[in-house]
């Protein structure tokens, strides 16, 4: 058959007859209709289309069967919706996915038949761009809720802070302050101790508060943007003589949600502090890579090591890292062993900025 050439009349009462008036009549009317339009027999085999689908021919498709041009996974729905339209007789409807990419919203129908050659209707409806559309939406709404989950999660950390940089200090200059008045009239030099010791403690959280106000959110993240804030600690890091640190990054997001560059930039922080102070590896690595829906940060030194399993709390900053990466729905490693350096390994779930995104720390 030439593209010019149309395929044969269905044969509505028997498909392989000679074609009457009503399936003329038929035939002009399915030619006409919006809808992509296909007969099928009981067994699913192709006997008539009314076009070109939009990415396979009349031609391609007459004589094949259904199957071949849905996706696997949509077999079975798709055979139990023909199999019911024949038994019952009623409308069948099932969504399909087919090998090109597209999708249809399809209904099945049962047509007039004669016993030697069941037939039934397919009338198909593009919806490609209408699930695509709401693909979008339902990544805008993971995506917000990340963001919120984001936002919860940095707020926590802020209440960390200060509890650890502020309540506490506070709780012990008062407890302080307490102690001079009670002992102020019988041990009046103990008294004046401990007034100095309260006062010392509220000068030390003067200069905590600011080191909070001034570190929640660096303003090099701001000004500069993730990779080059990371650039800027390596640079302050570096000393004469001390070990050479190396950043390396594969990555093709422009910016981040700003809570998850905090986080990224903290632990990079900490990481990099931490290996310099204790590792005494002549050199350190950095490494930034973003994955399938996450980016993965690395901080890696060849120094003494250490065994894991006898880490004492709080130790290395792994705790730090650890508690971050769980706030942000990701995950952290270590891997170390005496005489083998260290290797700490932090996975976060990638959320990007919108451009119309203000910069800055989250409410």
């Amino acid at each position: 058959m030439n593209q010019q050439e149309k395929p044969p009349a269905p044969q509505i009462r028997g498909l392989d007859g000679p074609p009457h008036d009503s399936e003329v009549k038929f035939r002009l009317l399915v030619e006409t209709l919006p809808d992509f339009v296909l007969l099928i027999d009981r067994y699913a085999n192709i006997r008539f289309v009314n076009r070109h689908s939009p990415n396979v021919s009349m031609e391609e498709l007459i004589g094949t069967s259904g199957l071949n041009h849905v996706v696997p996974e949509d077999h079975p729905q798709c055979c139990q919706a023909v199999e019911r339209a024949f038994a019952s007789g009623e409308v069948q409807a099932v969504e399909v996915r087919t090998v090109h990419g597209s999708c249809w919203d399809c209904r099945v129908v049962r047509m007039l038949e004669d016993d030697a050659t069941p037939a039934a209707m397919i009338i198909c409806a593009d919806i490609t761009d209408r699930k695509k559309a709401e693909a979008q939406i339902q990544q805008k709404k993971r995506r917000l809720r990340q963001l919120l989950e984001m936002h919860e999660g940095y707020r926590q950390l802020v209440a960390y802070e200060i509890h650890d940089g502020l309540a506490q200090p506070l709780a012990g200059a008062m407890l302080h302050f307490q102690a001079f008045c009670q002992m102020y009239a019988r041990e009046p030099r103990q008294a004046w101790q401990k007034f100095e010791e309260g006062t010392d403690i509220l000068h030390r959280t003067l200069s905590e508060s600011r080191r909070l106000m001034s570190g929640l959110r660096p303003l090099v993240l701001d000004d500069s943007g993730l990779l080059d804030a990371i650039e800027y600690l390596v640079s302050e890091a570096a000393q004469p003589n001390g070990p050479q640190i190396e950043f390396r990054h594969d990555v093709r997001f422009q910016r981040l949600a700003p809570p998850l560059e905090t986080a990224i930039f903290r632990i990079v922080q900490e990481g990099l502090a931490n290996a310099r102070r204790h590792s005494r590896s002549d050199r350190i690595r950095i490494s930034m890579v973003q994955q399938e829906g996450g980016v993965r940060i690395e901080v890696e030194d060849w120094g003494i090591g250490f065994d894991p399993e006898k880490l004492p709390g709080k130790h290395f900053g792994l705790e730090g890292a650890r508690e971050r990466a769980r706030l942000f729905g990701g995950k952290a490693s270590i891997d170390s062993a005496p005489g083998k350096g260290t290797r700490v390994t932090v996975v976060l779930p990638l959320v990007e900025r919108d451009e119309e995104e203000v910069d800055g720390a989250p409410p």
